[in-house]
């Protein structure tokens, strides 16, 4: 016999902590095996857990035998939203266990800071420690800060060590920023939000040309004109 239960048509669960709902999962159906304690949501998933809510086309969710959370899969158009920070992916992976989130497939965040700027993370991947507070990224990564437009490989995101608050960026590899119309190549960037600054470290090359490239959407390498280039 399959131990499963089935529900269609505005579901709502819940896992109930104490008498208190500490998870709600809303859907368009929901399937819940009770021997692998494996819930199945598709059609418009919502959940609210914590201070972090998810919305996504399906989600698979591992319950263990105490009733908490083990591990949760959202797929397809997945959006997951905690406190100041939105992150879009096609697939997540969370884990309340370690409080890390991955995210997986053209993935974009955006978190905004205490005096409401917002900075904006394009990459093919990104890992989220809570523990750490700290945000890799890796593949195509593209960080948009005030001025401030960064390509590269790989990037890192860390908090102040006092405030705890995010306040660096860190590019490895070889990776290029822009402000204004100066662009600074190099094997290693880091970007302070407080104060705000930049640096730049190994072969920096650096250009003044009369096109914002990196923030433009269809450039034209016909009409760009470089005025100088240093190499230090």
């Amino acid at each position: 016999i399959e131990k499963r239960i089935k529900a269609e048509g505005n579901t709502i669960s819940s896992v109930v902590e104490n008498k208190t709902p500490v998870v709600t999962i809303k859907a368009d159906s929901q399937e819940y095996d009770t021997t692998t304690n494996i819930m199945k949501a598709a059609g418009n998933v919502i959940i609210n857990y914590d201070k972090l809510q998810t919305l996504s086309n399906t989600a698979n969710i591992k319950i263990g035998n105490d009733g908490n959370l083990e591990k949760v899969k959202l797929i397809g158009n997945a959006v997951v939203k905690q406190e100041n920070s939105t992150v879009n992916a096609s697939t997540f992976v969370y884990n309340p266990i370690t409080n890390e989130l991955v995210a997986i497939g053209k993935t974009h965040s955006q978190t905004s800071l205490e005096d409401k700027t917002k900075v904006d993370v394009w990459s093919d991947y990104q890992q989220y420690d809570k523990k750490s507070d700290t945000l890799m990224v890796s593949g195509n990564v593209k960080i948009s800060y005030k001025e401030y437009v960064a390509t590269g490989p790989k990037a890192a995101l860390m908090p102040d060590k006092n405030t705890k608050k995010p306040n660096k960026v860190i590019f490895f590899g070889r990776s290029k920023i822009q402000e204004g119309t100066k662009v600074v190549e190099a094997d290693k960037i880091e970007i302070t939000v407080e104060p705000q600054n930049f640096t730049a470290e190994g072969n920096v090359k650096t250009k003044f040309t009369q096109l914002n490239g990196l923030n433009n959407k269809n450039p034209q390498p016909k009409q760009k004109q470089e005025l100088t280039e240093t190499t230090l």
